[in-house]
């Protein structure tokens, strides 16, 4: 058996993480992360209540809960490149319903992985009014957490 270089298990960790986002398996997703992980969000300080910055990476996984609230969802990976414990994606994500719901957005991230292969940061980009918007569509349909 081969052992896998540093970068191709690094890889292969960030795209197993996000096909269980994708399978929207998220009582297994706080496997991947390294105790103390950060998840950074890009903000817009120009949109009420949107300052971004990091978070408790645990934390931000029950954000992740809410796509349980869309009828179709996916999520792809369109790009990578990794480089020992750093890899860089980008992802388009596409929810779709309820009711009159489309939602879809692309998404840059970067993540770092520590020894054991244990996510210990990311880095999320993401169109931020798309997101505002997703938000306020769920409180304007009174969804105030994942269904």
């Amino acid at each position: 058996m081969v052992a896998l270089t540093a970068a191709a298990a690094t890889a292969a960790t960030v795209v197993k993480f996000i096909g269980t986002i994708a399978a929207r398996q998220y009582d297994q997703l706080p496997a991947f992360l390294a105790p103390n992980s950060i998840w950074w969000t890009a903000g817009n300080p120009d949109l009420p209540g949107d300052a971004g910055g990091p978070e408790d990476a645990f934390t931000h996984l029950d954000i992740l809960r809410f796509s349980q609230s869309y009828t179709n969802y996916s999520v792809t990976i369109t790009n990578q490149l990794t480089e020992g414990k750093k890899s860089a994606i980008e992802v388009q994500t596409v929810g779709q319903g309820p009711f009159d719901l489309f939602y879809m957005n692309n998404v840059s991230m970067f993540f770092t992985l520590d020894q054991h292969n244990k996510i210990e940061l990311v880095h999320e980009w993401s169109d931020r009014i798309e997101i505002n918007w997703l938000l306020q569509w769920f409180k304007d349909h009174n969804i105030t957490e994942p269904v």
